[in-house]
C-alpha cells in the first residue's frame, strides 16, 4: 500500500495564508505572541495538522512556527518587512495566494482544510485592519526616509 506525503509545517502555514489572502491580499501580519496564540488555539482545539504548532506554556512561544516561517519567508512564500519597526510584520507573496497555495491546501484532509478555513478567519479577523501600533510603526518610518537620516520616535 502506498504511503501519503508527510504534510510539513511549512505546507500548513503556506495552505492557511492561501487562505488569508485570497480574502486580503494587502493584509500585514505581525510575528508576534497573538499570531503564536491562534496557532496554539488551533493545536488544542483542531489537532490534526496544527498539532504542532502548540507552543511551550512557559514562554507562549512556539519554535515550530518561528522555524516555518522563518523557511517560508526564504522560500519566498511571505515577505517579511526589512524596516526598523519594534515587530516584525510579513505580507503574503502572491505565489502563496495563486496556484502554488491552492496546490499546497488541496494537499490536506477535508477536516484539515475545515480548520485551515477557521485559522484563517482568526487571522484575517485579528490582523485586517491595521492597529494604532502598526500605523505609529509606518508613520515613524515615513518620518525616518522623509529626514533621510535615522531617528528614535
Amino acid at each position: 500500500m502506498r504511503q501519503k506525503p508527510p504534510i510539513f509545517p511549512e505546507d500548513v502555514l503556506i495552505a492557511t495564508f492561501h487562505q488569508v489572502g485570497k480574502n486580503n491580499e494587502a493584509i500585514r501580519i505581525p510575528n508576534d505572541q497573538r499570531l503564536a496564540k491562534i496557532f496554539n488555539d488551533a493545536a488544542t482545539q483542531f489537532g490534526g495538522v496544527f498539532r504542532r504548532f502548540a507552543w511551550n506554556p512557559l514562554y507562549k512561544h512556539s519554535t515550530l512556527l518561528s522555524d516555518a516561517l522563518q523557511h517560508i519567508d526564504l522560500g519566498g512564500a511571505i515577505v517579511r518587512e526589512n524596516a526598523p519597526t519594534p515587530k516584525m510584520y510579513f505580507t503574503i507573496a502572491a505565489r502563496t495566494i495563486s496556484e502554488y497555495g491552492q496546490g499546497k491546501l488541496n494537499k490536506l484532509s477535508k477536516r484539515d482544510r475545515d480548520a485551515v478555513s477557521k485559522i484563517a478567519r482568526r487571522i484575517s479577523d485579528a490582523f485586517d485592519q491595521p492597529s494604532k501600533s502598526a500605523e505609529a510603526d509606518r508613520e515613524g518610518r515615513r518620518r525616518q526616509s522623509a529626514k533621510g537620516s535615522p531617528s528614535l520616535v
